[in-house]
């Protein structure tokens, strides 16, 4: 992951715009437990693409692994209204509302 992120932030120092290498950055800081970071790329990138499911579900997805579930719950209600059939938008839903119960 430590190289597919340098790989990432090397490319959108010269293509700031390149939602590919926003997406690599953002999943690869994930799996690397560097939840802040990821999250900044997940924004950026949905700046530019606020519509794009697969962003909106892992923002979801951070957001309650942070445990910021209120948030997490509007991102995973984005995701559904896009694509109701996304799987994980829905255990996304689901975290977040249970969490914010407890």
């Amino acid at each position: 992951y430590h190289q597919s992120t340098r790989a990432a932030k090397r490319w959108l120092k010269s293509h700031p715009h390149s939602g590919e290498a926003m997406l690599l950055a953002a999943s690869s800081l994930f799996e690397m437990k560097q939840h802040e970071e990821s999250l900044g790329f997940y924004e950026k990138f949905l700046s530019v693409e606020p519509l794009h499911s697969g962003a909106l579900v892992n923002t979801a997805v951070l957001l309650n692994t942070i445990g910021r579930h209120e948030e997490a719950g509007r991102f995973a209600e984005k995701a559904l209204q896009v694509d109701s059939s996304i799987r994980e938008a829905h255990v996304s839903l689901a975290v977040a509302q249970i969490s914010l119960k407890q």
